[in-house]
């Protein structure tokens, strides 16, 4: 799966990082084994988040990915091989 946006660790676990609309700080994760009852399924649909405030995250990254097509830099929004919209061309990624 190709991975994009906000990550942080929370206590060991990597979780990603969003804000919510009242600009809260949360972590999301669908992993049940590394989670405490702190965690939520606000949606019942398998992702648990939190509340967390900015020190208890280690190890925040931002990661967009990109491809690189004749010496030209472009950014990649999904994969599974599939034709993508990137500027003005159409890329394919992911097989």
């Amino acid at each position: 799966m190709l991975k994009s946006g906000l990550y942080g660790k929370y206590k060991g676990v990597e979780c990603e990082i969003t804000l919510d609309m009242d600009n809260n700080l949360k972590i999301i994760t669908e992993d049940k084994l590394n989670i405490d009852a702190t965690f939520e399924d606000n949606y019942n649909s398998g992702f648990y988040s939190k509340i967390v405030k900015p020190n208890e995250l280690l190890d925040c990254v931002s990661i967009v990915p990109y491809g690189i097509i004749q010496e030209e830099k472009v950014p990649i929004f999904k994969g599974k091989g599939k034709p993508i919209p990137s500027g003005h061309r159409f890329v394919t990624c992911g097989k």
